[in-house]
């Protein structure tokens, strides 16, 4: 039995990417035979063959091809109609209501992505999930195989290594609270949410806090541009739009931070609450869609994102030392489910369960 994982871009800069590259590890450590096939490739590391396509593959009946899908792309039909067993990986899809007035392209391609997942219910044998929320998506759209759901696979050992220490040493010399968020800079991410709370909690709490949002965007962006106005309409200052970084100085900002603040209202899964964790970084979040399942119990997923109540909670977490220590062990506790070994188990279980259909 081979299992092929297909996905039409892989990046080892993005949470699915990486989670296809550490799948891969996991099976080859089990002495599985498997193989990547994507038409597109960035930053995978080397040791790690890409296969460009399905056709290049000898698919036999027993194998097992896991469809990573989390937009609208071309590969849907190819995968439907394969003669072996089709799983599909949902990683989940933004609303394109989102992106209405600022990405009239990602409105297309994610409005198609659901059509897509919608098409695929009845025409593939299994699934796995990310998350609990995003089993209830694939459920709601009408499937009815059976869905594991296993978190996105994150070796610990990877956030141990030595972070920009210059970076670091600059972060922990300034003065004031550091807020850190970090994703991808889009509108289902409402950074507008996190400045407007890091704003109240400067004004009246730290007036010498800063403010860093670690994401890519593009210069040219709608979304970036209304945000950076915004900053100068509220007459802010310390908001740090860093971009994309390499690896060492996002462990470094992880490192040097003393608040994460997250208030998007869309996440399937979202790998840097883990990351907080990993860190004790105190984690301040909206509780919507899969957030504060990833969270967990205990964990500071609240129900509002008014800005005064953040605020105001954002400055207990730095004046209550016995308030801070149990949000970070709540965290801890939280973050055993996450551990390598134990998603790796929850995942070759699936595997074996897709083998004896």
């Amino acid at each position: 039995m081979k299992v092929v994982q297909l996905t039409p871009v892989i990046s080892s800069a993005d949470a699915t990417g990486n989670d296809i590259l550490n799948l891969y590890k996991i099976l080859e450590q089990h002495d599985v035979e498997t193989h990547i096939v994507s038409k597109h490739e960035k930053n995978v590391p080397d040791g790690i063959p890409i296969i460009k396509t399905l056709d290049d593959i000898e698919l036999e009946e027993d194998d097992v091809v896991i469809f990573h899908f989390g937009i609208g792309n071309e590969l849907v039909i190819p995968f439907t109609e394969l003669d072996c067993k089709k799983v599909v990986c949902y990683h989940n899809i933004t609303p394109p209501a989102f992106f209405k007035d600022n990405n009239r392209l990602l409105v297309l391609r994610c409005t198609e992505g659901l059509d897509q997942a919608r098409f695929m219910a009845d025409k593939v044998d299994y699934c796995i999930a990310d998350s609990s929320f995003n089993k209830s998506n694939l459920e709601d759209m009408g499937y009815e195989c059976p869905i594991d759901v296993v978190p996105i696979a994150l070796p610990f050992e990877d956030y141990m290594q030595a972070p920009d220490e210059r970076l670091l040493s600059k972060l922990r010399a300034k003065d004031g609270t550091k807020v850190l968020f970090v994703g991808r800079v889009a509108p289902n991410k409402r950074f507008e949410d996190v400045i407007s709370a890091f704003s109240v909690f400067k004004r009246r709490y730290d007036p010498k806090a800063t403010l860093y949002l670690v994401g890519s965007h593009e210069p040219d962006d709608l979304y970036y541009a209304s945000l950076v106005k915004y900053v100068e309409d509220l007459g802010l200052q310390d908001v740090i739009f860093t971009g994309s970084v390499p690896f060492p100085q996002l462990l470094a900002y992880y490192r040097g931070a003393d608040i994460f603040l997250c208030q998007s209202e869309h996440e399937g899964f979202c790998v840097p609450l883990v990351e907080s964790m990993l860190f004790d970084l105190p984690i301040i979040a909206y509780d919507y869609c899969a957030v504060g399942e990833t969270m967990g119990e205990g964990a500071l997923a609240l129900p509002t994102k008014t800005p005064e109540v953040v605020a105001a909670i954002m400055n207990k977490i730095q004046d209550d030392d016995a308030f801070r220590e149990r949000i970070i062990a709540s965290q801890r506790t939280r973050l055993d489910d996450f551990a390598f070994d134990s998603v790796s188990e929850r995942f070759l279980e699936s595997i074996s369960r897709i083998k004896s259909l």
